[in-house]
């Protein structure tokens, strides 16, 4: 400690003591605290240790003069006036800094949350465990008719249409059966041989058969080959992994497993696949289908009412046994037209085997 400091230390020390006589304390309290005084201190034992710590300055205020004790780095105290100040910082150099005031506080806001509006309850139950049925879309399946091809010694014969329809996705087989025994195909030519009232009750696919369940109005069909073809050929068709149907009635089997039968022995010779039943079409018609005939050789022939508008030929890109694919293009005048296809009688040329189609050209 310099010499400067014991001489404030003295002053300060006087200053106190001036201070104390004037307070008058009851009883003995006066000679306890001028005992405290007279008696040896260590020193600077009345600055407040968290002082000393930061190296602080110590302010007394006696009679309005504040006397301030300040440390600085190789400098030591000085006397201020009533103006002066003294800060402390944490800086180890013990500098003065000036501190800018703190910013206001942010101004705290409270999440906005959205409404949401409560679920709509839709018409599909989900049960516990099980998941929702898949939704219907629109489909195009085929489907296959019976139709009479024109040749009362081989009877009637199966005949396809495609027809537009709503399904399940991977339900193709069930939707296109479905029509099959309890609609009406778009060509009048065509027909369902099962009975009115039959209803497809369920389909299930394992492997490379599908079980067909028919409802009880079924039962005096449900052993006739050709309407169990019907069912076979438009099964098959709907899902090419399937290749036999096994016909139920009511839950109760109806024999055995069935495959497709020979295409010669069930369906039509000759089919008309463009332009379909009803078509709306422009001037130049282009006819196709599909056909076992002799040689390939397919008749065309177009009609208005009982007249013969335009008639020729076309050649299928197989011949019988086989069935191969024919087309022919025909300019037609605005109006309504029957279109036929047939295969011409070795015998007499007579058309057999005819499949027809109702046009209208705009």
């Amino acid at each position: 400690m310099t010499p400067h400091d014991d001489d404030l230390e003295s002053l300060l020390r006087q200053a106190l003591r001036a201070e104390t006589e004037q307070v008058h304390p009851v009883g003995d309290g006066l000679a306890k605290i001028r005992e405290r005084v007279v008696r040896p201190r260590p020193r600077f034992a009345w600055v407040r240790p968290a002082a000393l710590a930061v190296g602080a300055a110590a302010v007394v205020s006696v009679g309005g003069v504040t006397l301030v004790s300040q440390s600085h780095q190789g400098g030591g105290g000085r006397l201020a006036g009533p103006a002066a100040t003294s800060t402390a910082s944490d800086a180890p150099t013990h500098t003065r800094v000036r501190t800018a005031p703190a910013p206001p506080p942010a101004r705290q806001t409270r999440p906005r949350t959205t409404p949401v509006a409560p679920p709509v309850a839709t018409a599909t139950t989900e049960r516990a465990g099980t998941a929702p049925p898949p939704a219907d879309v629109a489909v195009t399946v085929p489907v296959y008719w019976l139709g009479d091809s024109g040749q009362g010694s081989q009877g009637p014969r199966l005949f396809r249409e495609f027809a537009r329809t709503t399904a399940a996705v991977g339900d193709e087989v069930a939707a296109a059966l479905r029509l099959a025994v309890s609609r009406s195909p778009a060509d009048s030519d065509y027909s369902s041989p099962w009975p009115a009232g039959t209803q497809v009750r369920s389909v299930t696919v394992a492997g490379d058969t599908a079980t067909v369940d028919l409802s009880r109005e079924a039962a005096s069909t449900a052993r006739d080959d050709l309407p169990v073809q019907q069912l076979v050929w438009t099964a098959t068709a709907a899902d090419p992994t399937v290749t036999r149907v096994r016909l139920e009635v009511a839950g109760a089997p109806v024999g055995s497993a069935r495959a497709r039968a020979a295409q010669v022995d069930v369906v039509a010779p000759v089919w008309i696949l463009t332009p379909v039943e009803g078509a709306r079409l422009s001037t130049r018609v282009a006819l196709s289908g599909t056909a076992s005939v002799f040689e390939g050789t397919v008749g065309w022939e177009v009609r208005q009412g009982t007249s013969v508008v335009d008639h020729g030929f076309a050649q299928a890109s197989r011949g019988a046994p086989g069935r191969g694919t024919w087309t022919a293009k025909v300019p037609l005048q605005p109006g309504r037209y029957e279109v036929r296809a047939f295969e011409s009688s070795p015998e007499d040329g007579s058309q057999e085997f005819v499949d027809t189609k109702t046009i209208t050209v705009r």
